[in-house]
């Protein structure tokens, strides 16, 4: 169903909205006809349904008149309304009446299917989730839910197909999302920059599966000089990375790869003379790595090893900004606290002799 998100809502019907969720007294199916415009009525259900108010989403949409109903299309928002009221019978009955005049509406044939599922009238359920595979073809939900229905039926074999349908369609998907970056990839690699730079903001709203290529469009970016290109690359990597680490740290590969982009960002954000974005990326990555030392302190373990790496990198590209703002004694802690994760660390300790050298 065609539901409007709350943060999408036209301003003219967010505070109208705001007076109808706050200062009207709920509804009932009897109430006297709505003074207030058709649309905004729809508008209000669709907050309702959002906040799972099914009950008086559905008053409000019996109290438009007949005219007002028909003039603003109440028709998804009606029959979702009584699905979700359990009035599965008269959610039967609207969407077989406004299927007549609506033959291809999915989301009524959505509605109408799950009230029969809800009723076991498993056999029209399959029927009305069969006519929405064939409006919606390669939704994987669509099939998954009739297979359920043909499992309950005793149709194991075809509830076997559309699960192996459902299966190759996610497959498709996640390949398509993966040949979106291969094809981003190749345009920067041929110096095809201008039509890279023209879909990347496409590219980039989607999600893309495999990070390592979006650290590598981030590289091809930086060094055909679309420094702006780049950074937006790299800081959607770090977002998806961050994402990433919620299940758990990133070692390995992983972890130097995303340490490798956050440097890459500095670097950019510090050619802009953007000192104060380039120490913010740094300082997040620092916050990030910390805890993990804490909690891995052997360096003998992977993750310990990795996040001690990583963290050391870091406080030394911290220190290097702080050389540069003139800020010794900050970049002399962060060079004494590098040299004791990463004792080895050489660039901590050309940096570090050169500070000493200069006090004197």
């Amino acid at each position: 169903m065609t539901i409007a998100k709350p943060g999408r809502v036209e301003i003219i019907y967010s505070f109208a909205l705001v007076f109808l969720g706050v200062l009207l007294p709920p509804l009932a199916s009897s109430a006297p006809p709505n003074p207030f415009p058709s649309p905004l009525v729809k508008k209000a259900a669709e907050m309702r349904i959002l906040r799972k108010q099914y009950k008086e989403a559905l008053a409000l949409l019996l109290s438009a008149s007949e005219q007002d109903q028909k003039d603003a299309d109440y028709d998804e928002e009606l029959t979702y309304a009584l699905l979700c009221t359990n009035e599965l019978d008269k959610c039967v009955k609207e969407a077989t009446i406004r299927l007549k005049k609506q033959p291809n509406n999915y989301h009524l044939y959505r509605s109408r299917a799950v009230a029969y599922e809800k009723k076991k009238e498993y056999k029209k359920a399959i029927a009305d989730y069969t006519k929405q595979i064939e409006l919606r073809p390669m939704s994987v939900f669509i099939y998954r839910d009739r297979a359920e229905l043909y499992k309950l039926t005793g149709q194991f074999q075809l509830a076997q197909n559309d699960l192996a349908t459902a299966a190759n369609i996610k497959k498709y998907n996640e390949l398509a999302l993966d040949n979106a970056s291969l094809n981003m990839t190749l345009l920067l690699k041929n110096g095809h920059f201008k039509e890279a730079e023209r879909i990347l903001p496409q590219y980039l709203a989607g999600k893309p599966l495999k990070n390592f290529y979006l650290s590598d469009i981030a590289k091809e970016f930086a060094a055909s000089g679309r420094a702006d290109c780049a950074i937006k690359c790299a800081t959607r990597y770090l977002q998806l990375t961050g994402e990433a680490t919620r299940s758990g740290p990133l070692e390995g590969v992983k972890a130097a790869d995303e340490t490798a982009v956050r440097e890459l960002l500095v670097s950019l954000y510090l050619q802009q003379q953007k000192s104060d974005q380039a120490m913010s990326v740094l300082n997040a990555g620092i916050s990030q790595w910390e805890p993990l030392v804490k909690q891995a302190p052997s360096e003998t373990s992977a993750r310990g090893g990795r996040a001690k790496i990583n963290l050391s990198r870091l406080l030394i590209d911290r220190a290097e900004i702080y050389v540069a703002q003139g800020k010794r004694e900050s970049a002399r802690g962060d060079l004494e606290r590098s040299l004791s994760l990463f004792p080895d660390a050489s660039r901590a300790k050309e940096l570090l002799k050169k500070l000493s050298s200069q006090a004197k």
